[in-house]
């Protein structure tokens, strides 16, 4: 696993002020979510937000800027379903028509199905995969147990992807894939549930694990959020989805 601890990192000192993650870090200050899932999670939603349209393009094997991100801690002491509601906020205007929003349980073979039908619609397929809890998604059922190795697969975001479907409405082809992923787990789940098949399968290896100890701070009764700051977050993200969109 990439386990990344930093208990003392002080998240807010690594950027500047009045940018995205700034505002985002000054939005989440008032709430009782770890600081590094604050920062975490500010970077996945600016991934999600960008999409395809900025890549480093490293000949033969560009490197497209999607994160697979898993906020870890003890049931209850850092509030990180918390965490990962709040970003489901802000990246929810962002899917509409052309990027599907997953928020519950969904079966490999859904999911498949979902990208094949963007892509004849759209030509792409975007997905924002940000589940709170990572036992409703990744369960034992035997209906999910392919879904880490279909996210491992579309992970490098693939120009064009032919497979699965079934026989009587043929293959699925997926086109410029484009997948983000965020969720939150125990420890203890984590090892019951990540079996060496899917270690071994490469998935574990490209999900950031952001592990957290304690809260930035208790509080009984949290104070309202600041709308105002939100919707400023909302229009930073729309502006860096379109600047990406004008140089892709």
């Amino acid at each position: 696993f990439r386990r990344v601890l930093f208990r003392s990192v002080r998240y807010e000192k690594l950027v500047p002020e009045d940018s995205f993650l700034g505002n985002y870090l000054s939005y989440m200050d008032k709430t009782e979510t770890a600081y590094s899932y604050d920062f975490w999670t500010a970077c996945w939603l600016l991934s999600s937000a960008i999409g395809r349209n900025i890549v480093i393009n490293r000949p033969r094997a560009p490197v497209y800027l999607n994160l697979f991100c898993i906020l870890v801690a003890e049931s209850g002491t850092t509030r990180k379903s918390s965490a990962v509601r709040e970003a489901v906020r802000f990246v929810r205007p962002f899917c509409k028509e052309q990027t599907q929003l997953i928020e519950s349980k969904v079966t490999p073979e859904k999911l498949e199905d979902m990208l094949h039908t963007n892509s004849k619609l759209h030509g792409q397929a975007s997905a924002v995969i940000a589940i709170s809890e990572l036992v409703t998604f990744l369960g034992k059922e035997k209906y999910v147990e392919q879904m880490p190795t279909l996210l491992t697969d579309l992970y490098d975001c693939p120009d064009i992807r032919t497979g699965g479907g079934s026989l009587s409405r043929g293959a699925h082809e997926i086109k410029k894939v484009f997948i983000s992923f965020l969720s939150a787990s125990t420890p203890a789940w984590l090892l019951r549930a990540v079996n060496p098949d899917v270690i071994e399968g490469g998935f574990t290896s490209r999900v950031l694990f952001i592990v957290a100890d304690k809260a930035k701070r208790s509080m009984s009764w949290p104070e309202e959020s600041d709308e105002r700051l939100r919707e400023n977050i909302i229009e930073r993200l729309t502006q860096l989805r379109t600047k990406a969109a004008e140089v892709s």
